[in-house]
């Protein structure tokens, strides 16, 4: 069976289907599959991403398509991953890699954790304006019986919250193919960037003092940034 005068025979991990990808031979006008008793549509499904380099087979550039099919591209054709039938329909997302390292998951979502609650601690030197901004006493020492029953539901809170920043960043960083701790650290800004800055301009309406927003996003940029560059090189 040839593709355009090369052997499928010789495209790895290719699946052929006879009623999918139209799309590709009317784009590029050479996604038939010559055969001796057929003419067919060739829809390929890669596990990982890829492309498929016509150029590089022998006699490629050369092929005997149908008369009036336009030459082969200059470029490669990137092709979808495993999955990809319908970005809607699709029992798999083309793109997206929803796999867990189930270490580097605890590992982070714990060190969060634990990080913030010494970022907001009495200790921290911008621990004074971030209570006055939140309408708090910096020079309270005891908790109210309101804020004591709160409490277990506000740490259990934060606890879900960490481990939900440490699964998306793994998904993102994954996601996005960036291998290298620097690659992950702007793949982390940029998704500071994009939710969490713009989540706390939001609360602005909220009566939120910006004094508050720079404390919190000082912190937002931190482990966004940090904790993405090791999930990029903790596999």
């Amino acid at each position: 069976m040839q593709l355009c005068g090369v052997d499928t025979g010789s495209l790895t991990n290719c699946q052929l289907r006879a009623e999918t990808f139209t799309a590709l031979s009317q784009h590029r006008g050479f996604g038939l599959i010559e055969d001796e008793s057929m003419m067919t549509i060739v829809e390929y499904r890669l596990a990982r991403p890829s492309i498929l380099d016509l150029r590089s087979a022998p006699g490629a550039r050369s092929a005997h398509r149908r008369p009036g099919l336009p030459a082969l591209p200059e470029n490669p054709i990137p092709l979808p991953r495993q999955g990809a039938d319908s970005i809607f329909g699709s029992k798999e997302l083309a793109m997206i890699h929803f796999e867990v390292y189930v270490l580097p998951l605890i590992v982070v979502a714990i060190v969060n954790f634990f990080l913030s609650w010494l970022y907001y601690s009495p200790a921290a030197p911008w621990f004074r304006a971030w209570a006055r901004g939140v309408g708090r006493d910096p020079d309270a020492m005891n908790m109210t019986d309101a804020e004591r029953k709160q409490m277990p539901f506000m740490m259990g809170g934060a606890l879900v919250a960490s481990f939900l920043l440490s699964y998306v960043l793994q998904v993102v960083v994954h996601s996005a193919g960036v291998a290298g701790f620097w690659p992950g650290v702007l793949v982390g800004v940029v998704c500071w960037l994009g939710f969490a800055v713009t989540h706390s301009l939001n609360t602005l309406f909220e009566g939120r003092k910006l004094s508050v927003l720079t404390i919190n996003n000082g912190l937002y940029l931190l482990t966004y940034a940090v904790f993405a560059g090791v999930i990029a090189v903790w596999r």
